[in-house]
């Protein structure tokens, strides 16, 4: 169905933010919430972190805050009446013409467009004008409304599934400590050796462009693909591996990939996700030795080690900012008996499938949320 294009500013009251004098702000709580721009913003609501006793600009509860400067396009909705700043418009509904939920769903999807108009060298902005003739596809206020329900009940399910997905996440690490003790303290007094002495490991290949002749192109990991149990395959590259090199850097099913640089320590598994693949110098292959640990215990050792804060050189007792291969030979590390890490390894197997199926369900309501979302704007939801 086709709907009538109106500009924003015919059905909506636009208030583009001020600041105010720096001597009105405090962090007391004195006069409004005071927000300046998407640093204040929350998942849904904004936080406040200062106060303004003399505010310029106000933005009433429930009205939409819109990002206008670096970046433009996010939004937040506010929970009572504020004092925004230049970084911030409050847009306010006609409701006879307009519901406001209807109002948050079109910015929603129209961040893209927001950033298209956006202007500046130094920094983006958008001016109040270019939010006034933004189009808005406006149907009568029942259809409004069901299209609301709709959007609304996608929004929660795809947000119930994103809390239930990140509950999950924290199970392996509660059960790490539940059956090898914290790795930092290793209470339970199990043997602590050498990282080499528990997996055979090197660094990567170096990249040299001026020897890439695409004679010998192969697929290779690097730390950008490398994320906590997890891989990132969206964008993998290519460079020269020969025949030699192909036997020292190949990848095999069960390594342990841990970050050099970076987010020192960093890890997951490698489980054959391509046929071939190796991996660059940014990137330790950790092989675990068969009947003295898994690589789970290893991936779970790491991330706990790294959350504590105990990826710490030995002599200096500082954080390391790159762990060398010298550094992660030395790295002295608890080893409970392999049985144990077996069981461990089993659940953590067991729980990533369940993780893997409810992240693909996720993926799917987001999916179906941004279909329902740009379909509405189109004028194809009307039920």
């Amino acid at each position: 169905m086709d709907w009538a294009q109106v500009q924003m500013r015919e059905i909506a009251r636009i208030v583009m933010g001020q600041s105010p004098p720096g001597e009105t702000y405090n962090e007391n709580g004195k006069g409004l919430p005071f927000f300046q721009g998407k640093a204040d913003f929350g998942d849904y609501y904004p936080t406040p972190r200062k106060w303004c006793s003399a505010p310029i600009r106000i933005a009433e509860s429930g009205d939409i805050l819109l990002s206008v400067r670096a970046p433009v396009g996010p939004i937040n909705v506010t929970r009572e009446r504020a004092c925004i700043g230049r970084g911030l418009a409050a847009i306010r509904g006609n409701p006879a013409r307009v519901v406001q939920s209807y109002l948050l769903f079109f910015f929603k999807q129209a961040e893209p467009a927001l950033k298209l108009l956006a202007h500046g060298s130094t920094f983006t902005a958008i001016k109040g004008d270019d939010v006034g003739r933004l189009k808005v596809p406006l149907p009568p206020l029942s259809v409004q409304h069901r299209i609301v329900d709709i959007l609304e009940q996608a929004d929660r399910l795809s947000l119930l599934r994103t809390e239930a997905d990140a509950k999950a996440a924290r199970i392996l690490p509660a059960l790490f400590i539940k059956m090898f003790g914290d790795p930092t303290t290793n209470p339970m007094g199990w043997p602590v050796t050498r990282f080499e002495k528990v997996c055979d490991s090197r660094l990567g290949k170096m990249l040299d462009r001026k020897q890439q002749t695409g004679r010998h192109s192969r697929p290779y990991l690097r730390n950008a693909n490398v994320y906590w149990n997890r891989l990132d395959l969206r964008e993998v590259l290519e460079m020269d591996f020969d025949e030699r090199s192909r036997e020292q850097f190949r990848l095999r099913k069960g390594d342990v990939l841990i970050c050099e640089g970076g987010e020192v320590g960093r890890c997951a598994i490698w489980n054959d996700e391509l046929h071939e693949c190796y991996f660059q110098k940014a990137l330790h292959r950790a092989r675990p030795y068969p009947g003295v640990a898994t690589s789970e215990f290893i991936v779970y050792l790491f991330l706990l080690q790294a959350t504590r804060g105990a990826l710490l050189d030995a002599a200096s007792k500082v954080t390391f900012s790159h762990l060398t291969g010298v550094k992660l030979k030395a790295l002295l590390i608890p080893v409970p008996p392999f049985p144990l890490q077996e069981e461990f390894s089993v659940q953590v197997r067991a729980v990533k499938k369940v993780l893997d199926k409810s992240s693909l369900a996720a993926n799917r309501m987001n999916s179906l949320f941004s279909r329902l979302l740009q379909s509405a704007f189109l004028g194809t939801v009307t039920a």
